[in-house]
């Protein structure tokens, strides 16, 4: 199940390398996730302030927020998002990683089976290479900031920041 919450990898998240994932990693600390009811998650209607979604859908943690995750935790590492709280908006954002292929903290766009899209941080690898480790908001059951895996096969593709400077040691992935 692509939603199964994993257990973090501090080791991974260290690096100074991809800054915006210590952001999205403290993230998973505070255990950010979906108040179910009326009320909204005053920290998830913060990551909307990073789009130009309109005041209401971005007032309640109902609205897919994958995408409002990413661009805020671009913004407070310093790098520019999309601004634009559509998973999809991030197909062409920034540059593809060297050959499309998964590396540390490149923002992972997914299409379901369903067609629905999604958007991630890749977090590692499986050894056998089919099963990405990401870490991203709106996922898991709980619509929590989590550590989860997907198949490889829904990657759309894999970016990187426009003037982000890449590491050849950013492609070795660790099992996570």
């Amino acid at each position: 199940d692509w939603s199964s919450d994993v257990c973090s990898s501090d080791l991974v998240m260290t690096s100074a390398k991809a800054p915006w994932m210590k952001v999205a990693e403290e993230e998973f600390k505070a255990r950010v996730k979906r108040i179910p009811g009326k009320e909204a998650n005053p920290h998830i209607i913060e990551y909307f302030k990073e789009t130009s979604l309109n005041k209401k859908d971005a007032s309640t943690d109902e609205t897919a927020w994958c995408a409002a995750f990413c661009n805020w935790c671009l913004v407070k590492a310093g790098y520019k998002g999309t601004n634009n709280a559509m998973a999809a908006s991030f197909r062409n954002w920034g540059r593809a990683t060297r050959g499309n292929k998964p590396a540390l903290g490149a923002v992972a766009l997914i299409c379901f089976p369903d067609g629905r899209h999604h958007v991630t941080f890749v977090a590692g690898l499986d050894r056998s290479g089919v099963r990405l480790a990401t870490l991203g908001g709106n996922q898991g059951k709980n619509s929590a900031v989590t550590h989860s895996h997907v198949p490889t096969e829904w990657v759309v593709t894999y970016r990187f920041p426009a003037n982000y400077p890449e590491y050849d040691d950013d492609y070795i992935l660790h099992d996570v």
